[in-house]
């Protein structure tokens, strides 16, 4: 093994070192992605629930009728 060849394996894994990082920073953006879609579904659901609700307090006095 002379000295360039030795340089080209560091800079491999000095560049599979900085890939393995974007993918993780990838995975860190898909993951902080999902929690806010997650977050923002959970709002919609207690928004029609609470729509649900209503509707059936309004609809419960003309069922008795």
């Amino acid at each position: 093994m002379d000295l360039t060849e030795a340089a080209g394996k560091m800079q491999s894994v000095e560049e599979l070192e900085a890939r393995m990082r974007q993918q993780g920073l990838n995975v860190a953006q898909q993951n902080n992605n999902k929690s806010m879609v997650q977050s923002s579904l959970n709002k919609k659901t207690e928004e029609d629930l609470a729509a649900f609700k209503k509707l059936v307090r309004n609809l419960e006095p003309t069922a008795f009728r």
